[in-house]
């Protein structure tokens, strides 16, 4: 499917940029057109997506992020790349939820929140062109 719109923006340093990446997506995700439901999904699940990249494909040392958005007939679709350590969250098993405090695993609800949000969300791995992780987005009808 052809994107109706494209916006990218990188953002060098750590997770000192997690405002400057959501403030780009919020700014970017309105001019789309999206409602505010869609637009807290695609905030969110973007600050998921990058604050794991800083966490774990950087080490908590930061590194380069792109976030590009664009807009499908009926969706937003945001892709987060990073050049770090990659990562495949399809090895993350989702949480138990039900499960005692003490008695869950630690991690994977970053990427659980992202599913949960996000109505497509796949992962690609390149040497060359880095680690992307590609959310899409339904858009809510009026």
């Amino acid at each position: 499917m052809r994107p109706i719109s494209i916006e990218r923006r990188a953002f060098e340093g750590g997770v000192e940029q997690l405002t400057a990446i959501r403030d780009f997506v919020t700014r970017v995700v309105r001019q789309l057109g999206a409602h505010d439901d869609d637009l807290f999904a695609c905030e969110l699940a973007t600050d998921e997506a990058a604050s794991n990249a800083y966490e774990h494909a950087y080490t908590d040392r930061g590194g380069p992020i792109e976030v590009k958005i664009w807009r499908e007939p009926d969706a937003i679709v945001i892709a987060v790349r990073n050049w770090g350590a990659p990562f495949d969250p399809a090895s993350v098993q989702e949480p138990d939820l039900d499960a005692p405090l003490h008695q869950r695993q630690v991690g994977g609800l970053g990427i659980f929140l992202i599913r949960k949000l996000m109505q497509d969300v796949s992962f690609a791995f390149d040497p060359i062109q880095g680690n992307t992780l590609t959310m899409r987005r339904v858009l809510t009808r009026a």
